[in-house]
């Protein structure tokens, strides 16, 4: 299905229509880069993938490893496994088993906790940790229909509007916007699955709080979030926050401010490998959190409409270059990589893992919709709606 080439430079790269040929060192314990033909191999290879990282113990489902090398299963791992397969429009009998296993793991305050993963730094994070899982979990429960067996009462005391407000000052808007980005995304969207799955009628005010909060912390020139954006590393952070905000954003219904600005930002994140950030090997992240404000954004408008269609055709081959030929996908290339801060979700440089086989095929997935020519790269995938990540239209509609 995928086949891998060796060849003598580590370096080479040869493009044939969208074939992408790549070369592996063959280092123990890492996949070789990936020979792709269609995009139809590459979402049969990655849910191929994510099965052969299914557990069972003694006859019963115990989780998904992160990797091949992985010791036990994580709960990361199981929700990208749903993820994906949802995605992928492959839902399967065993998402019962897995959606109940999921529910599991759900606290009396509504967060969800993996006692395998556990650390002082899962309670303090939130692009990694409690709040962040718990924001996945509800995202996949919330796709399947399944619903949370707990309320959220961890969000209740910012339910208060004079609290909730000082919460919001309380947080770094400069230099580390991306990172407060990432804690209220988290607390975003689990207000909006408590108002919408939950029947919890005062999350619903403070969202516009939010919101209004959001669009006055928005830099006007340039669309981002932030203090300045005269390097490239600060360019980037400041889509990365936009990112976090605008799903928000788009899942509500909510107008965005400044959409011909962000655009103008965005299109300036791409470097000449294609890839989204600073470095030419592009992270998951960087490259989803350009991609997908692009393609929701100009279905807004036509500006630059031939400048992001040319990105597009650019940023292909670039992700792709992040598929292995045992089909699943790496964070970044030639980059080892510890996500969060435990053992059991380490993964080597060129070694697949699959949360981040799910975010990959989630860009790639936004990529194809967001192409306007796009005949010869068509992938089979579902898009229901619901909080979080992984949509394309709002509730409201």
């Amino acid at each position: 299905m995928l086949s891998s080439i060796k060849q003598a430079g580590k370096d080479l790269l040869r493009r044939a229509g969208w074939r992408l040929i790549a070369y592996s060192e063959g280092e123990p314990g890492n996949s070789s880069w990936a020979r792709v033909n269609s995009v139809e191999e590459l979402r049969l290879a990655s849910l191929a993938y994510a099965k052969s990282m299914r557990l069972r113990e003694g006859g019963s489902f115990s989780g998904y490893r992160y990797c091949s090398t992985s010791k036990k299963p994580v709960l990361y791992a199981t929700i990208a496994a749903l993820l994906l397969k949802h995605l992928l429009d492959a839902i399967d009998e065993d998402c019962t088993e897995e959606l109940e296993y999921l529910t599991c793991f759900q606290n009396d305050d509504g967060l969800f906790r993996d006692p395998v993963i556990s650390c002082p730094q899962a309670d303090q994070e939130d692009w990694w940790g409690w709040r962040h899982m718990t924001m996945l979990a509800l995202m996949a429960l919330a796709l399947y229909r399944k619903p949370a067996p707990r309320s959220l009462k961890s969000l209740e005391p910012l339910f208060n509007e004079n609290a909730f407000r000082r919460y919001l000052d309380s947080w770094d808007w400069g230099v580390r916007a991306a990172w407060t980005s990432n804690t209220l995304q988290n607390v975003g969207v689990m207000m909006q699955y408590a108002r919408d799955y939950q029947g919890v009628t005062s999350a619903d005010r403070t969202l516009e709080i939010l919101f209004d909060y959001l669009d006055e912390k928005q830099d006007p020139a340039t669309g981002l979030f932030g203090d300045k954006f005269e390097s490239a590393e600060e360019l980037s952070n400041g889509v990365q926050a936009g990112y976090h905000f605008w799903l928000l954003n788009f899942y509500d219904g909510r107008p965005i401010l400044h959409v011909e600005s962000i655009i103008d930002s965005v299109l300036r994140t791409q470097s000449l490998s294609g890839g989204f950030g600073v470095k030419w090997n592009s992270s998951a992240c960087e490259d989803i959190d350009s991609i997908d404000p692009l393609v929701r954004l100009t279905r807004l408008t036509s500006h630059k409409a031939d400048a992001v269609q040319a990105a597009f055709q650019r940023a292909l081959p670039a992700l792709v270059r992040n598929a292995n030929s045992d089909g699943g996908w790496v964070f970044r290339r030639d980059e080892a990589m510890t996500y969060g801060f435990s053992e059991h979700m380490y993964s080597a440089a060129n070694q697949s893992n699959l949360f981040f086989t799910w975010f990959r095929m989630l860009s790639l997935a936004l990529l194809l919709e967001g192409m306007t020519d796009n005949r010869d790269h068509k992938m089979k995938s579902r898009w229901d709606t619901a909080p979080g990540l992984q949509f394309l239209h709002s509730h409201a509609i």
